[in-house]
């Protein structure tokens, strides 16, 4: 079954539903037509467009974090990254958040990417705990140093832990890097 507060179709269905009852309502019982008739299937579209707006479930509120952890990366805001970071990070490379914040701003501190796309493959959530699998192509600047001596576009493939946290939501904590160009890798060949 659908979620209902990840889409609102379940919906759209019931109200085209209802809208064919009531139109064949109507025109069996002539005497009994209302103007108001029609409004009864925009109730359950209403419903479901608004459930679908105001609550965010989990796996949106997810693939929302990659997609600000995406544009951090573009507009190479280290901070604006380590907001989304958990305390207690720690991957096969960087030992603390601390390692790895470090990282970032060295990294991003010079013109690096132009632009990043993430896609999301598998995602497994068992709250207070989530696991994705996503894909992330980066386009590189024309004047970052990859870009001039290696390629302008490289695609990974990575392995995401988040952490459900009570004031913040979700955040990452644990990032490990699986293949680059579909050839298998890992944060060591990122130095």
């Amino acid at each position: 079954m659908f979620d209902i507060f990840e889409q609102p179709w379940t919906f759209l269905l019931v109200g085209l539903i209802l809208l064919i009852f009531i139109w064949v309502y109507r025109s069996v019982a002539i005497d009994k037509r209302k103007w108001w008739q029609f409004l009864i299937p925009v109730i359950p579209v209403a419903a479901g467009f608004g459930l679908d707006y105001l609550v965010q479930t989990d796996s949106e509120q997810i693939k929302e974090l990659l997609a600000s952890a995406s544009r951090a990366v573009e507009r190479e805001d280290a901070e604006s990254l380590g907001d989304l970071i958990s305390e207690d990070y720690q991957d096969s490379f960087h030992r603390s958040k601390r390692i790895l914040m470090s990282h970032c701003k060295s990294r991003l501190s010079e013109p690096l990417i132009k632009k990043s796309i993430a896609r999301i493959i598998a995602m497994e959530i068992n709250s207070p705990k989530a696991e994705v699998i996503f894909t992330a192509r980066l386009v590189f600047d024309e004047n970052s140093l990859i870009s001039q001596s290696y390629v302008n576009i490289m695609l990974f493939k990575l392995r995401m832990e988040l952490t459900k946290n009570a004031q913040k939501g979700w955040l990452i904590s644990n990032t490990e890097i699986r293949e680059i160009n579909h050839q298998p890798a890992s944060w060591k060949n990122i130095r």
